[in-house]
Formats: C-alpha cells, sequence, structure tokens
C-alpha cells in the first residue's frame, strides 16, 4: 500500500515538472536511465528494506524457516512493481485530466 501511495506521489510530481512517465522514461532515455534508477531507488529504498524485512519474518513465522533468495526476490518485486506502476498510470491520469 505504501509503495502505490509514493508511487502516486512521483507521478503526480513527474506531471507537474511536465515528464514522460518514469517507465517510458527508464526506456526511451538510455543516456538518463542511470540517474532515473537512482531517484527511483532513492525513493523507495527503505520500503525495500521493510520488504525484505517482512518476507523474512513471514517466511520464519509460517513456515519455520528462512530462504534469503527468496526474500530477495519477492521482497523487492512487491514493492517495485506497484510503485512502478501506480507513478505511471498517475502521471497519465494527471496529465489526462491537467491536474497541476
Amino acid at each position: 500500500m505504501i509503495a502505490i501511495i509514493l508511487g502516486v506521489y512521483g507521478g503526480m510530481a513527474d506531471a507537474k515538472a511536465g515528464n514522460p512517465p518514469y517507465l517510458w522514461r527508464l526506456i526511451s532515455h538510455a543516456k538518463r536511465s542511470k540517474e532515473l534508477l537512482i531517484s527511483g531507488f532513492a525513493a523507495i529504498s527503505n520500503l525495500l528494506a521493510f520488504g525484505i524485512i517482512l518476507d523474512v519474518v513471514f517466511q520464519f513465522v509460517l513456515y519455520k524457516a528462512v530462504h534469503p533468495g527468496a526474500a530477495l526476490i519477492v521482497g523487492p518485486i512487491l514493492i517495485c512493481v506497484p510503485y512502478a506502476v501506480s507513478r505511471a498510470l498517475t502521471n497519465r491520469l494527471s496529465r489526462l485530466l491537467g491536474t497541476k
């Protein structure tokens, strides 16, 4: 849920700045992709760590065992995908509605 809220916030900021959606910029602006990845990571780095920790805790509670590889894959996917999608959709919707 927090990843979606952060994505909406980022999408609104992108729309105010007149930037295209985040994923599109990441793909189409190859020269700035490193900068864009760093800014996106900075926005969700604490959330990523929290997602990984929660995945480890849930694994321990449910299975009485911890699989760090799975936590390192599942945690970020469950955070990054909603963040990126909500950021892109918010930007498109905001630009479509003319919200600034």
